[in-house]
């Protein structure tokens, strides 16, 4: 049941990513030149409360220096390249292992 649970959350995300895409390129196309999302604007714009919430608790439990590396390496990734690694995790995890054959002498 777990597994069915991770596997749609990894295909929702894996959707997530590729409207990420679509929008990034609609801004790109706007602007004129190349426009990528980080996901940080990505998760200030749908969640600001989550996002203010998510830097007091890593600066507390894990230190401001903790909260610079993250906001400067994984939070900088495009969001489209960030829903594609957690939806690939999540189904990765949610698969069904292969069954071993069992022989009965």
């Amino acid at each position: 049941m777990i597994g069915l649970l991770l596997r749609t959350l990894g295909i929702w995300l894996i959707a997530g990513a590729i409207a990420a895409v679509v929008v990034d390129g609609m801004k790109t196309i706007g602007a004129g030149s190349p426009r990528l999302t980080s996901f940080s604007q990505t998760m200030f714009e749908i969640a600001p409360a989550l996002h203010a919430g998510f830097r007091k608790w890593a600066e507390a439990h894990l230190g401001s220096a903790a909260w610079g590396f993250l906001a400067e390496t994984l939070l900088a990734v495009p969001s489209s390249i960030m829903f594609l690694i957690l939806g690939f995790t999540l189904v990765a995890l949610g698969s069904r292992r292969a069954r071993s054959a069992a022989y009965v002498v």
